[in-house]
């Protein structure tokens, strides 16, 4: 009887908390299914963009209110390109991101990823393309595994793809080394693991997930200089569409990217990089 009560007993005192977020999770799904109305000249504009490119700006603009940030930005990121973008402060970089992941939308010009116009893609269908590697990694309080495969079915798992990931992501050493492996429970916040080691549980979610393009925003600010160069060498053995921002000033990007996009007087300036 206790196995039965309790649980209803907690449902019951949690009853209001659960109906409280019906709205939150309706604006969530109107959200990601959420596709712009625009006339059909205003659609598939393929005259502007290059083909086969994954990411292309093409006379970009946006403004917070009166403060221009972007004034028709143009530039290409091709398949595979690994790139990061550098500007100073409040020149537009993680503007940049929300305009590929729609969170923003532009005044003028048009975004294409992988040859369609992002004005014909709901957010749930850029999320299918793109994964994000964050400045601080989403950990849950559960398994390594279940943090890597986000709680999909243990049928479903692509074991392969799975052990693809934590190799590629640097977490072979330490599952190894942890009695239980990669079903060792994370406590709260990720108190058992390092920095680094969150870092790349999240990059191996982003590689088992298997979307062609990553933005890497900010990942490894946080981290001390060895932990964030082991990092960046990671990030540079991907064969994925890579697109970086960082304001770290101590870290040689020229050996881990192809090509810097800088941001001058509200214009991006595309420059390739000499690898050493």
């Amino acid at each position: 009887m206790n196995i039965i009560i309790w649980p209803m007993q907690e449902i019951a005192d949690s009853y209001g908390n659960i109906i409280s977020t019906k709205k939150i999770r309706e604006r969530i799904l109107e959200e990601i299914s959420y596709k712009e109305e625009y006339p059909i000249e205003g659609k598939n504009k393929m005259e502007t963009a290059q083909e086969n490119s994954d990411i292309l700006f093409s006379d970009v603009s946006f403004a917070y209110g009166t403060k221009e940030i972007l004034d028709k930005a143009s530039f290409t990121i091709n398949k595979n390109d690994h790139l990061i973008i550098s500007g100073a402060s409040g020149t537009g970089k993680s503007t940049i991101f929300k305009l590929i992941t729609k969170e923003l939308s532009p005044s003028g010009g048009d975004i294409f990823i992988m040859d369609n116009n992002i004005k014909d893609l709901t957010r749930e269908e850029i999320y299918e393309k793109i994964s994000i590697v964050a400045q601080k990694p989403m950990i849950f309080r559960d398994t390594i595994l279940a943090n890597i495969v986000l709680f999909e079915n243990e049928e479903e798992i692509d074991r392969d793809r799975l052990d693809q990931a934590i190799k590629k992501s640097g977490l072979e050493p330490l599952i190894n080394n942890l009695e239980k492996g990669y079903m060792t429970i994370i406590k709260d916040a990720g108190s058992n693991l390092s920095g680094g080691e969150m870092q790349r549980i999240e990059i191996a979610r982003a590689l088992y997930k298997d979307s062609p393009i990553i933005l890497i925003d900010e990942a490894t600010s946080a981290l001390d200089l060895k932990m964030a160069s082991e990092i960046e060498e990671i990030f540079a053995r991907l064969d994925k569409t890579l697109i970086s921002i960082s304001h770290r000033r101590d870290i040689d990007y020229s050996k881990y990217y192809d090509k810097i996009i800088e941001i001058e007087d509200k214009k991006t300036i595309e420059r390739s990089v000499n690898k050493l």
